[in-house]
């Protein structure tokens, strides 16, 4: 099995993390809660505070508390704090319970319409992935603007022209009409049928982990929830992304947690992991969730059904002091040329 890509999924803290730390703005909580992101804290000084330069709160003159509560999702998980629409940033936090964004699919690429970072169209036969961009992303061709877009895959090669159909019966003898004008030259005829080109499939798998089915010796990764079972790859240039994430949190202690994307032949018990490094971090927290992310990008021998999906192993003999919140995976098969 050879990787093309591998992208390392990101480890998000409980806890969120403020800097600088002599700042006079203190965030007590910040974390994605009940489908909300939630900031809170203190100020010593100054009137409101404004959250990505989208959201303001007062703050309160006699605790001097103050408290941010929106319906929005940052895309790197982290949040940063202003003093009275300043444009220094008064503190920064990362965001608990706040994992990655995946792809955004747009459907074809449209002049009219702003694309944003992780954004995924069509064009000229070619899917293409909006960058990060400090500009506006509008009316800027795929194919040209390279500081806004790169190909995720590229156009297929044009298919064979199809077979000859058989001739149809002849037809009764007609009236013999009158003589017309000489015609124009004919156009060429059609092409056959467009090759394979860009997103052939996608899946996405939710679930919760099941720790019974750990290694205790935490020694060997077994696949934690069901993964996406028999992928069929038609030819070596059948590629795999893959992208799968989780969240827990340990009961006693600190324990490690390691996530990996794996496959096996359908039909076979031998796992294999991917190639490159795997997500790995403690969980120490009884009462807060903390994530782990893994992204990579699979290219498996052809003509074979295939079992894929995220591979968990934990610390010997510490599986059960884990809860699971969820495990999300998702499956994009594309053709490269």
């Amino acid at each position: 099995m050879r990787v093309l890509q591998v992208t390392l999924g990101a480890m998000l803290l409980a806890t969120a993390s403020l800097l600088p730390a002599n700042a006079k703005v203190v965030i007590n909580k910040s974390e994605i809660s009940q489908g909300k992101l939630i900031v809170e804290g203190t100020s010593d000084t100054g009137k409101t505070l404004s959250l990505d330069d989208t959201f303001t709160a007062t703050i309160n003159t006699k605790t001097r508390k103050f408290s941010f509560s929106q319906v929005y999702l940052p895309k790197s998980c982290t949040v940063s704090l202003k003093l009275d629409a300043a444009n220094t940033v008064a503190a920064t936090a990362l965001v608990a319970n706040c994992g990655p964004q995946g792809l955004n699919a747009r459907g074809s690429w449209s002049s009219a319409r702003t694309y944003v970072e992780n954004d995924v169209t069509t064009y000229a036969g070619s899917t293409w992935r909006a960058k990060a961009n400090p500009g506006i992303n509008r009316n800027q061709l795929p194919t040209t603007a390279t500081a806004f877009w790169e190909k995720l895959a590229a156009k297929g090669d044009t298919g064979a022209t199809g077979l000859q159909g058989p001739a149809g019966p002849t037809g009764p003898q007609g009236d013999t009409g009158p003589a017309g004008p000489k015609g124009d030259t004919g156009a060429q005829g059609s092409t056959g049928p467009q090759g394979l080109s860009g997103v052939l499939e996608f899946w996405s798998r939710d679930g919760t982990p099941n720790t019974s089915l750990f290694d205790s010796t935490g020694n060997t990764y077994v696949f934690g929830s069901p993964p996406v079972s028999d992928i069929w790859i038609g030819s070596s240039a059948q590629k795999l992304f893959v992208n799968t994430s989780l969240s827990a949190r340990s009961y006693t202690g600190q324990h490690w947690l390691s996530l990996h994307v794996c496959w096996r032949e359908t039909g076979t018990s031998i796992l294999h992991e991917a190639n490159g490094y795997d997500a790995w971090g403690y969980f120490g927290d009884p009462t807060n969730n903390s994530s782990l992310a893994k992204s990579t990008v699979l290219e498996l021998t052809p003509e074979k059904h295939y079992d894929v999906g995220p591979c968990i192993k934990a610390e010997a003999n510490s599986a059960l002091k884990f809860s699971f919140t969820y495990s999300n995976t998702t499956i994009l098969k594309f053709v490269t040329p």
